[in-house]
């Protein structure tokens, strides 16, 4: 009871002293300057990291054209009234009761302001007070003192139509008139019913009702049934009204550069200082940021380009990006795209305002990262983890069975090193680890690096990036500054300092500073993302200085082989980090992303960081990564394969010297030594003979050889020269290929080989498995046949007998590549 007298009794102060205060201005305030009505012509200048004197962008306000109260529709003015000012009629322009109540509630909660304005005050408020906006009491009271002289000099409907002319509808225009004609492509004089109810609902929070239309039109039955209690408008009509269809144009206005960049320093200044947007663009402010002019406009450069995004789907949809860099030194946003038009403002901005799972991207975050920075003695690059099929961790109903991209079809293995699971990204060891270092020690370090969970998350799922909401680019890069920065994030954000045009400091930057691992941990996690990239699944990343990072990719459908929602890659250069996401913004059966032979869809945003990263920092010059306590793996020296060859007329004949007697052999061949990375291996043999029967006259091909141990984690063992052999004309008729006995006529696999031939290959499945090899051969020293894979991704097992050697070759083309154990790389699917 003692509480209920106490605030009875400050509500009774605050509203005497209002009544006092709105008495005295009506009486003692000069007359008002007409001209303060007016909004100014100052614009807003944003401001680069590396020109404080030249603002990068220059953001000037469309103030539209005014239109006369006699002009509008009365229900267009009713609409207005019954939803912000009921007594719009009826009071002096000061509401005593709204502004006590919002004071009282204000007092008791720290001291801020909320609503509680009249029309007339709303009107002091946008056009009296556009360069300050501290919502404290002090601006409170002069906003009344304001309203009072307006109320004296001007009639109400000179007021409202003030009202309607000078406040904003839309975020970045000024008055109803230009809002009707951005949102329906009409005169705000020609407005029907249904959408002058739309528009009265805005002026409440114009750019969320912008971003949010579905939210915007329950606003629009508020504002209906408002009308109706106030008997503008019959229950009927507004039934009708509120069933009749909006024809919404969302027309796009941007007239200034970097539009995707300006949302989110506008979101920021909102979300973090407490600036409305749309006092932002009424100009007037200086907003100096961490934009480099020049990786901005790298992005968006690339970004245009539709050959570094997947196909569009059949219906012409779009593949959709975004793509953030940040300096982890300074936390600073150095570019922000948030889709491929780059010229458009107010739209959904990918970089921050979605949020998508982040497949393996995430597995440095969850489980790699946190179990080094546990315990670096338990876990580290040569970690051995286990990798067998078949893993399956919990008891049912909650067992979970985690399957790596390869069925287990590029080479058999129980068990890999830690730098190999990342290289590689194999599901299963990620969810080893988390299993060992237990789920809430990995949420733990990816929530000091930014990521957030829904309740929801708490399984070994998230090994592999399966979140109930998942995360946006912004959160990526954001999370990832913490393994290029000694084990420090330096929260992400965008402005420095908001200064208004007298000088005062609006807004300063006091972004949080984490240290989210151990600097040694950092530097451990750096070598083993830098050989992702070096040779791994982010190969595409590569460019002319380090680069470490993680590629990611969702699945869709298992019933659609090559089916994925989301692709991404994260990843840094000593100087930035950037996150790179695409996929569809409405994932189905008509809208995903397809993986094709030789087009992964994995390889886009790898290759998007290097287009992007390469000339923003161009000129900059390159340094290494800091070196730690770890390394990438120990170093040994690889022994070197002599190889040698020669065209004998109708095939290449290869002769290697051989290494211990458990090496296995693979036989690499391209023809563009330029671009030696992408092709599969012609064989994997225990020989050191190989006969090329695929070799083309008139060609030059370059051949190597890379040795590994299976049963050392196919450790690499050494590699060969590199031997460029240039195959003569073929001097036979055609038809003589075609004789009856010829040895080089591709052999009916059905049959047996004849005598003194090598056995020829069956081919290779459709899918994950290869075909059976070539049957034995016959003669000793004679290569068993050897015949390309269909579609696998490894080709048969090479028959041998009798001296025979190796079989069928490596799939050609398969549903997803991969790189032989230790040997020369080659594109694989990320995920």
């Amino acid at each position: 009871m003692g509480k209920k007298i106490i605030r009875s009794i400050i509500l009774a102060m605050i509203v005497s002293g209002t009544i006092v205060l709105g008495v005295g201005c009506a009486v003692v305030l000069p007359p008002l300057d007409p001209s303060k009505l007016e909004v100014p012509d100052s614009a807003t200048q944003i401001y680069s990291v590396g020109n404080t004197k030249q603002p990068a962008i220059v953001i000037k306000l469309d103030k539209g054209e005014g239109v006369p109260y006699k002009d509008l529709k009365p229900y267009v003015k009713q609409a207005i009234i019954a939803t912000e000012d009921r007594h719009f009629y009826d009071h002096n322009g000061i509401s005593y009761r709204g502004i006590a109540r919002a004071l009282y509630r204000d007092i008791l909660a720290g001291g801020k302001v909320e609503g509680g304005s009249t029309i007339t005050q709303q009107l002091a408020k946008n056009a009296l007070l556009n360069a300050v906006n501290d919502r404290t009491i002090t601006r409170k009271i002069k906003e009344i003192a304001l309203a009072a002289q307006i109320e004296r000099q001007y009639t109400k409907d000179d007021i409202l139509e003030m009202y309607m002319n000078k406040v904003n509808f839309h975020p970045s225009v000024i008055g109803i008139e230009a809002a009707s004609k951005i949102y329906f492509g009409k005169s705000a004089k020609d407005l029907e019913l249904h959408e002058a109810a739309f528009l009265a609902g805005l002026p409440q929070a114009p750019s969320y009702y912008y971003n949010n239309l579905e939210k915007a039109k329950e606003r629009q039955k508020i504002v209906l049934q408002n009308m109706v209690k106030e008997e503008y408008i019959s229950q009927a009509q507004a039934d009708e009204a509120v069933n009749k269809p909006l024809d919404i144009k969302k027309a796009d206005l941007t007239s200034f550069k970097y539009p995707h960049y300006v949302e989110y320093v506008l979101e920021e200044a909102e979300s973090k200082h407490g600036i409305p947007r749309e006092q932002l663009l009424r100009g007037g402010l200086q907003i100096y940021t961490y934009l480099d002019v020049k990786a901005q406009a790298a992005a968006e450069s690339q970004f245009n380009d539709p050959k570094n995004f997947p196909a569009d789907a059949a219906d012409k949809t779009k593949v959709q990006g975004a793509m953030v860099i940040v300096d982890p030194k300074t936390g600073g946003i150095k570019a922000l795209v948030g889709g491929r038009d780059t010229n458009s403002f107010m739209n959904l901005n990918r970089a921050f305002q979605i949020k998508r799972q982040p497949g393996s991207s995430i597995k440095p975050l969850m489980s790699y990262g946190p179990a080094i920075d546990l315990d670096s003695r338990k876990f580290g690059p040569n970690t051995m983890i286990n990798d067998k099929k078949g893993s399956t961790y919990g008891d049912p109903p909650y067992a979970f069975t985690p399957n790596d991209w390869d069925g287990h079809t590029l080479y058999p293995r129980e068990k890999v090193t830690m730098l190999e699971a990342l290289r590689q990204s194999w599901n299963i060891p990620a969810v080893d680890v988390l299993n060992q270092i237990g789920v809430s020690t990995g949420k733990k370090f990816a929530e000091k690096a930014g990521l957030t969970f829904d309740k929801g998350d708490n399984n070994l799922a998230l090994a592999l990036g399966a979140m109930t909401t998942g995360v946006s680019p912004l959160q990526m890069a954001d999370a990832y500054q913490a393994f290029s920065n000694k084990g420090v994030r330096i929260e992400a954000h965008a402005i420095q300092k908001i200064v208004t045009a007298s000088g005062t400091i609006l807004a300063q930057e006091k972004p949080a500073r984490v240290q989210v691992m151990k600097e040694s941990t950092a530097n451990t996690m750096t070598s083993l993302l830098k050989v992702v990239v070096d040779r791994g699944t982010g190969t595409g990343a590569q460019m002319n200085r380090p680069v470490a990072g993680k590629t990611g990719t969702t699945e869709y459908k298992k019933e659609i082989p090559g089916s994925n929602r989301d692709t991404w890659f994260v990843g840094y250069t000593p100087e930035w980090v950037a996150a790179v996401w695409m996929g569809f913004d409405n994932t189905d059966d008509k809208h995903y992303l397809q993986d094709r032979p030789g087009a992964y869809v994995s390889a886009y945003p790898a290759k998007m960081f290097s287009k992007v990263m390469t000339p923003a920092l161009q000129g900059v010059p390159v340094t290494g990564f800091p070196v730690g306590a770890a390394v990438e793996e120990k170093k040994e020296e690889k022994q070197t394969i002599q190889l040698t060859g020669e065209w004998t007329g109708k095939t290449v004949m290869l002769r290697w010297t051989p290494l211990k007697e458990e090496a296995v052999y693979a036989v690499f061949r391209v023809e563009n030594v330029e671009k030696p990375e992408g092709g599969l291996p012609l064989i994997l043999t225990k020989e050191t003979t190989f006969v090329d029967t695929d070799a083309e006259p008139g060609k030059t091909y370059y051949y190597a050889i890379s040795a590994v141990d299976p049963a050392n984690n196919s450790k690499q063992l050494g590699e060969s020269n590199k031997l460029q052999v240039k195959t003569g004309d073929d001097k036979q008729k055609p038809g003589d290929r075609e004789k009856p006995g010829d040895k080089n006529k591709p052999q009916d696999p059905s049959k047996p080989p004849e005598p003194g031939t090598g056995g020829s290959g069956t081919g290779g499945g459709q899918g994950a498995g290869g075909g059976t090899g070539g049957t034995p051969g016959t003669t000793p020293n004679t290569p068993g046949g050897s015949q390309n894979g269909g579609s696998g991704t490894s080709g048969g097992a090479g028959g041998t007998g009798n001296g025979g050697s190796a079989g069928g070759t490596s799939a050609g083309t398969g549903d997803q590549g991969g790189t032989v154990p230790g040997g020369i790389p080659v594109p694989v699917p990320s995920q």
